[in-house]
């Protein structure tokens, strides 16, 4: 078996693909909304950028983000927080990982109030 840290990073998902994986739930799967997905290059190297991105609460602090909030109902983790005076409620999905080479994260949100 290949070592996962010598393999490339997997490509960005795309908004149909991401959708697949992580559909929305049936009570807003009909509703009007908007996806949002975004893959960023960043031109530094990764033993660099990894100590700056790996501590996604250290990272959401440092970018001024709310407190979020974390309950498991029925087997799934939903988040919540409040984003400028809105409140937002998302399902909160495993994080995918190689220490220093990649990371992917989703969030499929369950809207905003």
């Amino acid at each position: 078996m290949a070592d996962p840290a010598t393999q490339p990073a997997p490509p960005p998902l795309t908004v149909p693909e991401l959708l697949r994986e992580h559909p929305w739930p049936a009570a807003y799967a009909e509703l009007p909304r908007l996806d949002f997905l975004w893959s960023f290059d960043v031109d530094l190297a990764t033993d660099e950028l990894w100590p700056l991105i790996a501590d996604m609460s250290r990272l959401n602090r440092a970018l001024g983000n709310p407190e979020m909030t974390f309950v498991e109902k029925d087997g799934v983790r939903w988040g919540s927080a409040r984003y400028g005076g809105v409140f937002h409620e998302w399902h909160e999905v495993p994080w995918e990982w190689v220490a220093g080479r990649w990371y992917r994260s989703c969030a499929s949100t369950g809207g905003a109030r």
